[in-house]
């Protein structure tokens, strides 16, 4: 008999399908002890899903992408000006409008 073999209840066809003695055992145990119920105030405590942080971190990326994007349209706005009044302008000479929040 093979050594793997002694570790099983039945082995069957697949060692790997096979329910170990200890697996056995533990759910003879949970049968003959069995948990203890909840505490009273476990049961009168309702219980609440609190999806806070995950929404904070939602509103946070919104406006990091917000921002982003302003910023983006500014660099654009600021590098576009001098081809649009000439080369010989300088940016710093033309006024830029800022975007109101």
């Amino acid at each position: 008999m093979l050594s793997y073999q002694l570790d099983f209840f039945i082995p069957g066809i697949s060692p790997l399908l096979a329910s170990s003695r200890k697996q056995i055992l533990h759910i003879l145990k949970s049968r003959i002890y069995p948990l203890f119920l909840p505490q009273r105030k476990q049961r009168r405590t309702m219980r609440v899903e609190n999806f806070g942080f995950f929404l904070d971190l939602a509103i946070t990326d919104v406006f990091a992408i917000v921002v982003n994007t302003l910023n983006l349209v500014r660099f654009v706005t600021f590098s576009m000006v001098p081809l649009l009044h000439g080369k010989n302008q300088s940016p710093a000479r033309v006024p830029l409008q800022s975007a109101r929040w």
